[in-house]
């Protein structure tokens, strides 16, 4: 029995990890444009990137601009980015406190009342 129950605590403390990890590398937005309207995002990344509201499966890390078809007004940005470019996409929210490898962040021309980035220690430009 205490067998079973150190191996159920193991096994939370190592799920509870993983999410841990998963939520310090999100960036979340939402825009005004339209299902299937156009966005256009240049984001640098290390490692893999998944991008959720787009219909686009595969993503460009190297920083280039690249324009995505939204499927929904909320986009969702996982994994290591440290810049991303979301210049002039009608945003009306951007959360990027969970992504503290962000080192440049542009996001003028958008509808933004507020940014917070005091978890953004690593941030530059």
């Amino acid at each position: 029995m205490k067998k079973r129950l150190l191996s159920f605590i193991l096994f939370v403390v190592a799920v509870m990890s993983a999410l841990n990890v998963q939520a310090e590398n999100v960036i979340k937005m939402t825009t005004t444009k339209a299902t299937g309207e156009i966005i256009s995002l240049g984001i640098k990344a290390t490692g893999a990137v998944t991008i959720s509201g787009v219909k686009e499966t595969t993503f460009d890390t190297t920083g280039n601009t690249v324009t995505y078809t939204l499927t929904g007004q909320d986009i969702t940005i996982t994994g290591g980015v440290t810049m991303i470019n979301c210049i002039g996409n009608n945003i009306t929210s951007l959360d990027v406190s969970n992504n503290t490898n962000l080192t440049s962040l542009y996001c003028d021309n958008n509808q933004l009342t507020a940014l917070d980035v005091r978890q953004n220690t690593a941030l530059t430009t």
